[in-house]
């Protein structure tokens, strides 16, 4: 209907996207976000670097815990779709690595971490956010092992919430596709 009277473009530019805004967003944000528990994803292909992964998480956040999730038989798929939905993710991202996520086996390892002061942007003036200091960590890990992962797509190494309010959708997902739930029982 916006895009009929001609203010599709004005109200995303002045009003999704409104700097004013989003600084104000940024000003809250670091207040409010002192420090952060996000869930991070070590994804079925580059599971066995778990410890090494763990490691580079380890020098640079805590890690509260760590538990290994096996997934269900052929619901690979529907996690990683669902999974997304919760991460605002478009279908392209999901449609690039599908084909290789869904190959056995389905162990993925999930890591809850800590973060001290973490650097959290504004995507939009409806605060919506990105923590950018996993953002530059899962960066860091994705070059460091795409070479070491067989038939690599990108981002089929390591997955993470981008906020705390994100943790209970996804921990709710994998319990729902897990073979092994008592693990994420806590």
């Amino acid at each position: 209907m916006l895009k009929r009277v001609g203010l599709y473009d004005f109200v995303i530019r002045y009003g999704l996207y409104n700097r004013v805004l989003m600084a104000g967003w940024g000003w809250i944000n670091r207040i409010r976000w002192r420090r952060i528990d996000l869930t991070v994803l070590i994804w079925p292909p580059a599971v066995r670097y778990v410890e090494d992964i763990r490691g580079i998480l380890e020098a640079q956040v805590e890690v509260l815990s760590h538990e290994t999730v096996e997934i269900r038989p052929g619901q690979m798929s529907q996690l990683v779709e669902e999974l997304y939905v919760v991460d605002f993710a478009g279908p392209e991202k999901v449609a690039r690595k599908m084909e290789r996520l869904a190959r056995p086996p389905h162990r993925l390892a999930v890591l809850q971490v800590r973060l001290v002061c973490p650097r959290m942007a504004v995507q939009d003036a409806l605060n919506r956010v990105r923590c950018e200091t996993i953002g530059d960590l899962k960066d860091d890990i994705r070059r460091r092992y795409r070479d070491r992962v067989d038939d690599y797509v990108y981002d089929v190494i390591i997955h993470s919430t981008e906020a705390d309010y994100q943790t209970e959708p996804v921990r709710r997902v994998l319990q729902k596709y897990a073979t092994n739930t008592e693990c994420l029982n806590a």
